[in-house]
């Protein structure tokens, strides 16, 4: 019996570059790059390098960004990845800005 599977970069790029490119959006979405959407999760390992897939199931997002804004993050990524509270009230001409909800660690 033929055993067919992928590797772990053949499956991520089948969720990035390959779907982009099936639904004819690869100039702005499938990967970072200059002029495209930065959609994209930071996780807490490299998943291609990860030992086995019990570490791979156990990988955690860290933040999620869409259109290069944070939608989540934890604490330990909020301080680099999110406007402080002063400063995106002052962009937005909010008196206060939006709340934005972290993960507890």
């Amino acid at each position: 019996m033929v055993l067919q599977t992928l590797t772990r970069g053949q499956a991520l790029r089948g969720y990035t570059l390959d779907a982009a490119y099936a639904a004819f959006q690869e100039e702005w979405v499938g990967s970072i790059a200059v002029g495209k959407r930065a959609d994209f999760v930071v996780i807490d390992r490299d998943i291609l390098a990860a030992p086995t897939a019990l570490d791979v199931a156990r990988t955690t997002v860290l933040a999620t960004l869409v259109d290069g804004e944070c939608a989540y993050c934890t604490e330990l990524l909020c301080a680099e990845l999110c406007p402080s509270p002063s400063s995106a009230a002052a962009a937005d001409g909010d008196a206060a800005p939006a709340e934005h909800a972290h993960d507890e660690l």
